[in-house]
Order: C-alpha cells, then sequence, then structure tokens
C-alpha cells in the first residue's frame, strides 16, 4: 500500500547511516523516546475509556432488548396483541440482540487491541535502556533486526529522509 519510490538513485550506505543514526538518536534521547511514549500510551488510555464507555452502553441497549421481549410477551399473555404482532417483534428483538452482541463483540475486540498495545508501549519503555546501551557496538545484523522490530519505514524525495517507526506487538 505504499507509494513507490519515485528517487531514480540512492546510496545504500548513505541511508542507512541516515536513517540508523536517526533510531539511535530517538532511542538514546530519554526525553524525546519518553515523551513519544507517553503520547502513545496517552492516546490509548483515552481510547480505551471511550470504547469502554461503548460497551456499556452496548450492555444497557442488549438489557432493553430484554425488557421489550417480556413486555412483549406479557402483552400477548394479556391479550393485548396477536401471535403474528409477538412472532414480528420477537424477531426484530432477535435481530436487535445479535446487532448488539457482534457490536460488543467488535469492540472487546478493540479494546484487546489497545491494551496489547499499551503493553507494547511499557515493553519498549523498559528495554529502550537496555538496547540504547548497545547501539556503539552493534553488529549489521542487531541493526537490522531492530529496525524491523520497530516496523521502520524510510521516505525519500530528492534533498531528505523521512523515517518512522512503529511500535511492535510484542
Amino acid at each position: 500500500g505504499m507509494k513507490s519510490c519515485r528517487s531514480s538513485y540512492v546510496s545504500g550506505p548513505v541511508v542507512e547511516k541516515v536513517v540508523w543514526e536517526r533510531v539511535a538518536a530517538f532511542l538514546q534521547d530519554p526525553e524525546h523516546f519518553m515523551a513519544e511514549m507517553q503520547r502513545r500510551q496517552d492516546s490509548h488510555v483515552g481510547g480505551k475509556a471511550e470504547v469502554q464507555a461503548r460497551l456499556e452502553a452496548l450492555a444497557r441497549k442488549l438489557a432493553k432488548v430484554d425488557v421489550m421481549d417480556s413486555e412483549v410477551v406479557a402483552m400477548n399473555v394479556r391479550g393485548q396483541i396477536n401471535q403474528t404482532v409477538l412472532d414480528r417483534s420477537l424477531a426484530l428483538n432477535r435481530a436487535e440482540r445479535v446487532y448488539l452482541s457482534e457490536e460488543i463483540d467488535r469492540q472487546q475486540a478493540v479494546l484487546a487491541t489497545l491494551e496489547e498495545n499499551q503493553a507494547a508501549v511499557e515493553t519498549l519503555v523498559a528495554l529502550r535502556q537496555q538496547v540504547a546501551e548497545r547501539l556503539k557496538s552493534a553488529t549489521p545484523e542487531d541493526r537490522r533486526w531492530l529496525l524491523q522490530m520497530l516496523d521502520s519505514r524510510i521516505t525519500a524525495d530528492e534533498n531528505r529522509f523521512a523515517v518512522s517507526l512503529g511500535v511492535p506487538p510484542q
């Protein structure tokens, strides 16, 4: 899904040097690193609160559907509605229940993903110091592994390189 590189030639060693210097500087600068990690954690916490609020709202709606089922059955028993109306009402409630249950499942999956991302950030914070201490003596294989682990993305234009890092899933 990435756009193709439009540059006709970029020196591999130059790119590797620039990318490695930026990644190393980011990992070695505790203030910059921790500010970014805090930003990510804050976005997870806010997102987590929103998802939890949605889950609570969905649970309330699901409870209302159960109450509506009881009310419709009671109305049928009292003779206020006929069997056709009862069947249609129960079918509508069943469809609403399925929709709400599926939406609850989706929101729980989102919540699990947010929690995994938060755990990944916490792991990165714990590992940052260990990684930072080893950056100067890193072999080319170590560098390649670290860049892959951080889901590094490099974009280049005629005059500059942009480096972005992702949070690993584990």
